[in-house]
């Protein structure tokens, strides 16, 4: 069952305010947007606020479907910035910088996984996040935002648990987290569940 408007409502309140807390209208963020529903949704929340957002997208080429994701969240981009324009340009003579701008990368995950002798999910992550970086330094970003919910969060703190971690492991995913000097990984959606998010779509 789909969530009924005012659910709606107080979801987007939640995730805008984790937002305002943290970035301003001058500041440029990296959002890395698969094209799942949990990257669809912060896209979609993103484009409320005033910011510059550089959506980042890795075409892994592991499925069929990979250059139609790489489509639609370029399509989905486009539309967004399209409407964010015009509504702040209708609410002020001089709108917030609200932009949106997409960058691609195709990258043959399942050769390089061979070549590096690693997993495909551990060289995947590690050619997402050397893009993200590269966008963040090329726009001077402050943070690299990912759409990891609580569900994802809670697959972490069990295979760390798995693992024998210690402690700090298994507190799992920090919302705010350095990545190195002046760049932050900033994980938004923690509060939230999968369910949640795909009722908000629906």
């Amino acid at each position: 069952m789909s969530t009924n408007p005012q659910e709606s409502k107080k979801l987007e309140t939640k995730i805008l305010t984790i937002f305002k807390k943290y970035i301003n209208s001058n500041d440029t963020v990296i959002a890395g947007i698969s094209g799942g529903p949990d990257s669809t949704f912060l896209l979609n929340l993103l484009s409320k606020i005033p910011c510059k957002t550089v959506v980042a997208h890795i075409n892994h080429q592991l499925r069929k479907e990979s250059d139609s994701e790489e489509n639609f969240v370029k399509n989905m981009t486009e539309k967004l910035n399209r409407t964010a324009t015009i509504s702040t340009t209708t609410a002020s003579s001089t709108p917030p910088p609200t932009t949106l701008k997409f960058f691609s990368q195709k990258s043959n995950i399942s050769s390089l996984s061979k070549k590096l002798k690693q997993g495909i999910e551990e060289t995947a992550r590690e050619i997402r996040y050397d893009f993200f970086k590269k966008l963040a330094k090329k726009h001077h970003a402050k943070y690299i935002i990912t759409a990891h919910q609580a569900d994802d969060n809670l697959e972490t703190i069990i295979l760390n648990f798995t693992r024998g971690a210690s402690l700090q492991g298994l507190i799992g995913m920090e919302e705010i987290q350095l990545l190195e000097k002046s760049l932050f990984l900033f994980r938004p959606l923690l509060q939230l569940s999968k369910k949640q998010i795909t009722d908000y779509l629906k």
